[in-house]
């Protein structure tokens, strides 16, 4: 479905697509950060619960005794690192801590509580459609740069064709597509 038949569905309907989304990206995201971590050290045990804050600790670390990585790519993984965590916090904010308290709340915006003080006199953040679209589209920008962590440990005669993934040289599209002009060679 593209972004523009959602945009026809009755504005519930249009929350309720782009959070289920964000959420299957978070999880492709995780899958992918999981990925990155079983082939930095084939030790890793992915089916170990951990927090997404501990993956990406965890991958931070590697990243920065892994021989694997150059000075660039270092750079690029640790901004990955801070990329995927941002669009996950709000990802999880989105989902966890809307309200259904404000009854009132106009239907073409949506309240979130962004500090679980619910302090019911005091006017919570403002989020649209445009704002969950765009959580989306973030976490599949940090999920293709990290398939583009694991192209480029696995495949290290083609670095430099990966290199676009890694620094997030592409536009990521909210359907978890993602697009650039040309390929690098």
């Amino acid at each position: 479905m593209d972004i523009e038949t959602v945009r026809r569905l009755p504005l519930e309907d249009q929350v309720t697509m782009l959070v289920g989304v964000s959420v299957r990206h978070a999880v492709e995201m995780e899958g992918a950060l999981r990925s990155v971590l079983m082939t930095l050290d084939p030790e890793f045990d992915s089916s170990k619960r951990r927090r997404f804050s501990d993956l990406v600790r965890v991958f931070r670390r590697h990243v920065s005794d892994h021989p694997a990585f150059s000075k660039e790519s270092r750079v690029a993984c640790l901004s990955i690192a801070t990329e995927a965590l941002d669009a996950y916090d709000s990802r999880s904010s989105n989902v966890h801590d809307m309200m259904s308290a404000y009854a009132d709340t106009s239907i073409e915006r949506f309240r979130f509580e962004r500090d679980h003080d619910y302090d019911f006199d005091r006017e919570p953040e403002m989020l649209s459609v445009d704002d969950l679209e765009q959580n989306c589209i973030d976490l599949m920008h940090a999920t293709w740069r990290l398939r583009g962590v694991i192209f480029y440990l696995q495949k290290p005669e083609e670095r430099i064709r990966w290199h676009r993934l890694l620094s997030g040289e592409f536009l990521a599209r909210w359907d978890g597509s993602a697009h650039h002009s040309e390929i690098v060679h």
